[in-house]
């Protein structure tokens, strides 16, 4: 039996999305001593149902995507604006010339 190497590649990488898209890590997740996850990593789903990783240590991705759906905020932005250009007298357009000093100089 001959198999498609294409086929058994995309069948392979949708079994990936699946095992890496439920769960992140809320913290870094510590491995027999070892730093395995970092802050937002995607943890596999098996390491969860076996137990390796507990439930405390990650959130489901769907709870993250809604958290920060609902956290988001409208901003303000009250930083002062520059005049337009159109709306300034023509003296503020021009550039003055330097004062003359009345000694002359």
């Amino acid at each position: 039996m001959t198999v498609d190497p294409l086929a058994e590649a995309a069948v392979r990488r949708q079994q990936q999305i699946e095992e890496y898209s439920q769960y992140v890590a809320r913290d870094t997740i510590v491995i027999n001593g070892a730093p395995a996850f970092g802050p937002g990593d995607p943890v596999p789903t098996s390491h969860v149902e076996r137990g390796v990783v507990s439930e405390d240590d990650v959130i489901r991705r769907e709870e993250l995507e809604a958290s920060k759906e609902s956290s988001t905020v409208e901003t303000v932005d009250e930083t002062p604006k520059a005049e337009d250009e159109s709306s300034q007298s023509p003296v503020s357009k021009s550039k003055k010339s330097p004062a003359k000093s009345s000694d002359g100089e």
